[in-house]
């Protein structure tokens, strides 16, 4: 991490940790190329991505975001949903378990 006079806090390296359900931690380092950086611009970007992207691939499941350092983030679980994150969908007919998506009935029908 270093200060530049026009773009602020620069960073060469991103270190980004997901830790999930089962305690399996998934480690990603990104390095800028030569002559490059991430601007605290590009980080907020990157982060929302990693973000959107668990929320798309586990949408059961909360995570929490947590800057360890300079560069250095961990989006760690922090639990199931909540059941009232279901209630405004409308769901198939039959028991839905807890944690798992359910299957959504098609608007069109």
């Amino acid at each position: 991490m270093r200060n530049h006079p026009k773009l602020g806090v620069i960073h060469k390296r991103l270190r980004i940790k997901i830790v999930d359900a089962d305690g399996k931690s998934h480690l990603t380092v990104l390095r800028a190329g030569a002559g490059k950086c991430y601007t605290e611009a590009n980080v907020d970007t990157i982060l929302e991505q990693i973000a959107e992207g668990l929320e798309k691939n586990n949408p059961a499941q909360e995570y929490r975001l947590i800057e360890v350092g300079p560069g250095a983030f961990n989006f760690v679980f922090a639990g199931m949903r909540a059941p009232d994150f279901y209630a405004d969908r409308q769901l198939d007919e039959g028991p839905v378990a807890f944690g798992i998506w359910p299957a959504l009935k098609s608007l069109d029908a």
